[in-house]
C-alpha cells in the first residue's frame, strides 16, 4: 500500500499538500520562507506531514511550522485563530533563523 496524499474517506487535502499551497496562514508562510532558505543546508521533505525511514528528509514542514508556532506562542497543540507573535510580524523570519543559528539544531 503505497502513501497517498488525499484521505479517501473524508475528501481532504493532505497536511503535506496544504502546507505547500495554503495562503491564508500566515504560520505556512513563514514556514515555507524559512525551509527555502534552510534547503541548502539541509533536505526538508515539502510532500508529506511525516518522514520515515525512507525518507532522507531531516524534518518536514508540517513539523517546522509546529516547531514555529511553539517558539512564538509556547503553543504545542493544534494552533487555531490568527498568528501572536509577540514581535513585529514583519521580524518573525529573522528570529526563527537567527534562533536556529545560536541554539543549533531547532526542528
Amino acid at each position: 500500500m503505497g502513501v497517498t496524499d488525499i484521505n479517501t474517506e473524508r475528501r481532504e487535502a493532505h497536511i503535506g499538500k496544504i502546507m505547500l499551497y495554503d495562503q491564508r496562514d500566515q504560520y505556512t508562510e513563514l514556514t515555507r520562507n524559512v525551509a527555502s532558505q534552510l534547503q541548502t543546508i539541509f533536505e526538508i521533505e515539502q510532500n508529506l506531514s511525516r518522514i520515515s525511514i525512507h525518507n532522507l528528509a531531516l524534518t518536514s514542514l508540517a513539523t517546522m511550522k509546529r516547531c514555529i508556532i511553539s517558539l512564538f506562542e509556547g503553543i504545542l497543540t493544534v494552533k487555531i485563530g490568527s498568528p501572536y507573535y509577540r514581535c513585529n510580524p514583519k521580524e518573525a523570519e529573522e528570529i526563527v533563523m537567527k534562533h536556529k543559528e545560536t541554539h543549533g539544531r531547532f526542528w
